[in-house]
């Protein structure tokens, strides 16, 4: 575990800029309702949440993806190498307000990658206000104590004690893989970090990582 950490992190840091031969589109975010996986996850089914008093709390996002692959034609596999890095993404969530609500945004696009290689990713941001929100005790078992640098409105941490979030990464292409994770709102914002990769194809892997800060030139 020790030795994967260091490689992951010499990763990060050791990226430089992008490649020869990469071409990307700007990310297009899309607001969609909850899918119905949401059903069932705490008491009745999540629903779109809707606007209070004419007004809707959102959460500002905004990070990077880079997209990278590795050779693992031998063991171990070596440090994966950057194809495409620091494409910027940026929008904002819209935040429940009640208990049973959740609130989606997807992003979507198309990476060009060097021999006519096509990487699709898919990613869908979730913000969820669990039933259990009305209980303080479990929402503080959940949320964890807050920090000053939390962006949340006062009014939403007020009606949704309990909120958390999800982030979805779904590749296509020349990877095919589905990764999530779920988050705390100080793990969340100001972007969620998450690292998703296909399995090895012909000894290449393709993955992607999102990222709060900007990976640096070598």
């Amino acid at each position: 575990m020790k030795t994967s950490l260091f490689v992951f992190s010499f990763f990060l840091v050791q990226w430089g800029m992008a490649g020869n031969g990469i071409q990307a589109a700007s990310f297009r975010a899309e607001e969609q309702p909850p899918d119905s996986f949401l059903e069932g996850l705490a008491g009745p089914a999540f629903t779109d949440s809707e606007e209070r008093d004419g007004q809707t709390v959102t959460l500002p996002l905004n990070g990077y993806v880079s997209v990278w692959s590795q050779d693992c034609s031998s063991e171990p596999c070596a440090i994966p190498l950057p194809l495409l890095t620091n494409r910027t993404i940026a929008f904002e969530l819209s935040l429940p307000q009640y208990p049973g609500q959740a609130r989606h945004i997807a992003v979507k696009e198309i990476f060009s990658l060097p021999e006519e290689k096509e990487l699709s990713l898919k990613l869908d941001f979730y913000a969820l206000c669990p039933y259990a929100a009305a209980k303080s005790s479990v929402a503080d078992s959940v949320r964890g104590p807050r920090q000053a640098s939390v962006t949340v409105a006062d009014s939403a941490i007020g009606s949704c004690p309990a909120l958390y979030f999800q982030s979805q990464a779904e590749l296509s292409g020349a990877a095919g893989a589905f990764c999530a994770a779920a988050f705390n709102e100080n793990d969340f914002t100001p972007f969620p970090v998450l690292m998703c990769a296909g399995a090895r194809t012909r000894g290449i892997r393709f993955g992607i990582t999102l990222h709060r800060q900007q990976l640096k030139k070598q």
